[in-house]
């Protein structure tokens, strides 16, 4: 499977949509359960984040909703990058980026787009 082939995306929209799905479906169970009394206000304060995240099941609910973003995001790229004809070799350390330090790779990304793509004017999606 290869970025040129239409069941590559498929199967990387698939996957997104699975995290995503396992998302809802752990933020329901944390929600139901009441093991984690963090109100939205108090997150703005490091303390907040600390007392939620000390909780095993909200951890795991922020690294599903981390890997969907990161997936969804690397997939937007690599598939920009083909149509604008980037070189994958200059797409490469984007994806890996955005893999380990999300909005990073999605910065690197967004200059290797301003250097190196070709404009895309009337061209159909």
């Amino acid at each position: 499977m290869l970025p040129g082939y239409r069941s590559t995306w498929t199967l990387a929209y698939l996957t997104i949509a699975s995290f995503a799905i396992l998302y809802v479906l752990l933020a329901v169970n944390l929600i139901q359960s009441g093991s984690v009394d963090v109100s939205f206000s108090d997150l703005s304060t490091h303390a907040g984040v600390h007392k939620l995240l000390s909780d095993p099941q909200a951890t795991l609910l922020a690294w599903v909703h981390y890997v969907a973003f990161d997936l969804f995001v690397g997939t937007w790229e690599a598939q920009d990058a083909n149509k604008r004809g980037i070189p994958r070799l200059l797409v490469l350390p984007c994806l890996l980026l955005t893999w380990m330090a999300g909005p990073t790779g999605l910065v690197l990304y967004g200059l290797v787009r301003f250097l190196f793509g070709k404009a895309l004017k009337n061209k159909p999606e």
